[in-house]
């Protein structure tokens, strides 16, 4: 039946129940929806068609309530999570040296900064002689990179080891840790846990058998390192 069809509404003269049936059908016979008795389809009129109209509201209702429940039934889809090529043991190992240089290099210019300011016998002098100023001069650099690598961790997932090696870090569903997982978790937490004996030796061991290649800061962070 057409849904622009208009309905004539009229009753069974057997049981008395309502049924309907299309305009078009008008003079013809239909059986009752509720007695099987065959009922003659009535003229329309004003009265008789206002009727069909509400009929049809309740049945486009009804049928949609039914639709929305069916819909409640069904499993939600199961999450994929998206494809990932975890970055080698060998290249993650390369990439941290790289990062462990470029420290070094940041203590190095740091310290090169210390000596113009005022010149420092190696030699002769320590840590107690030197001025709060060569002390901020060779601190700086160092500050500074640490705060480059969180935000670049945080933001893309990679640091200057990780660009170079074309490896990023990543959550789940592929998407930057942010600073939460990416800086707290993976460096602060885990530099926290390295006071615990055997802590730091089980974090870099872990990635041997992980079948992820994960360590145990990807793991409390929940995150991967993967190639970029």
């Amino acid at each position: 039946m057409s849904q622009s069809a208009r309905l004539i509404a009229f009753r069974c003269t057997t049981c008395w129940h309502e049924t309907c049936a299309p305009e078009h059908a008008m003079g013809g016979e239909t059986p009752c929806v509720a007695c099987g008795a065959t009922v003659t389809v009535p003229e329309p009129t004003p009265e008789n068609l206002e009727r069909g109209r509400n009929f049809q509201a309740e049945q486009a209702a009804q049928q949609q309530a039914v639709a929305q429940v069916e819909a409640a039934k069904k499993p939600a889809s199961a999450y994929t999570r998206p494809t990932m090529h975890y970055a080698s043991r060998i290249k993650r190992l390369v990439g941290v040296l790289i990062d462990a240089a470029a420290m070094f290099a940041a203590g190095f210019v740091g310290l090169v900064l210390a000596h113009f300011y005022e010149p420092i016998n190696f030699a002769e002098t320590g840590s107690s002689d030197m001025s709060s100023t060569q002390a901020i001069l060779i601190l700086f650099p160092v500050f500074a990179l640490v705060l480059v690598q969180w935000m670049l961790t945080a933001e893309s997932g990679r640091t200057l080891g990780k660009y170079a090696m074309f490896t990023k870090v990543v959550l789940e569903n592929g998407e930057p840790p942010g600073f939460l997982r990416g800086v707290v978790m993976r460096y602060w937490v885990t530099a926290l846990l390295g006071w615990v004996p055997f802590f730091a030796l089980a974090d870099n061991v872990w990635i041997l058998f992980h079948p992820e290649k994960r360590c145990l800061h990807d793991l409390l962070a929940g995150t991967w390192v993967v190639d970029a």
